[in-house]
């Protein structure tokens, strides 16, 4: 008698238990707006790649800009050095001039940006130098583009670190080491008498006979070519 009370009990509380457990796990899901759950299926379901990729690098450019003229206000250069653009499209987005919408978001402060950069002294050469090479690689010059403030700069930074510089464009295929050379003469009259004198400059620092001192000697001769064509 006792036994089949405890076992009538027991099933009772049993009972019990799983109704208030169904209960409770069917109350959110009623209390949730139909409209707000389909929302979050929908938000769950959404690729990232859906989002358009422009306004993401509008994004990106906007807080580079924000970036570089904080830290140049702020004088921390080993900030604005890490910031600072690593390839041409980029330096050109931020630094250039456009034909058809003007001055691009930077252009206004390039004469101070620009000298800023090399002037950091928190930074090693070998790290300016990497940077510049990147830069440089596959860069062209457009009308009313600052980067040719960039081209004495950078050769007096190449013929101190000679070495440094070979062991870095040695390092690419010599399509992309030549392209850095077309870069940093692609400048209005490359054929002046400064430019001439720059080139062989930097083929002593280099040594004559070595690759990068070749490719400087044909890029220079077909920036030649390329100009007396415009």
């Amino acid at each position: 008698m006792l036994s089949s009370l405890l076992e009538t009990r027991y099933g009772i509380e049993v009972i019990f238990a799983l109704l208030i457990y169904s209960g409770l796990t069917a109350v959110p899901a009623c209390s949730i707006p139909q409209n707000e759950v389909t929302n979050n299926i929908r938000g769950a379901d959404t690729p990232v790649s859906n989002i358009s990729p422009t306004f993401k690098i509008k994004d990106d450019l906007a807080e580079k800009a924000r970036n570089l003229t904080g830290f140049y206000d702020a004088r921390d250069c080993e900030k604005f050095f890490k910031v600072f653009p690593t390839t041409f499209e980029e330096l050109d987005k931020l630094y250039g001039y456009d034909a058809e919408k003007g001055p691009r978001v930077l252009y206004a402060k390039y004469s101070i940006h620009f000298p800023y950069f090399f002037e950091c002294v928190g930074i090693s050469e070998k790290e300016r130098l990497n940077k510049i090479v990147m830069i440089g690689v596959d860069g062209k010059y457009n009308d009313g583009s600052p980067v040719d403030m960039f081209n004495s700069p950078i050769i007096d930074l190449i013929k101190k670190n000679p070495i440094e510089t070979k062991k870095i464009l040695d390092g690419m295929s010599d399509e992309k080491a030549a392209s850095f050379w077309y870069f940093l003469f692609d400048v209005p009259h490359p054929n002046d008498s400064e430019n001439l004198n720059k080139v062989k400059e930097l083929q002593d620092a280099l040594g004559k006979e070595t690759k990068q001192s070749k490719l400087l000697d044909n890029q220079y001769k077909k920036l030649l070519i390329d100009w007396s064509n415009h």
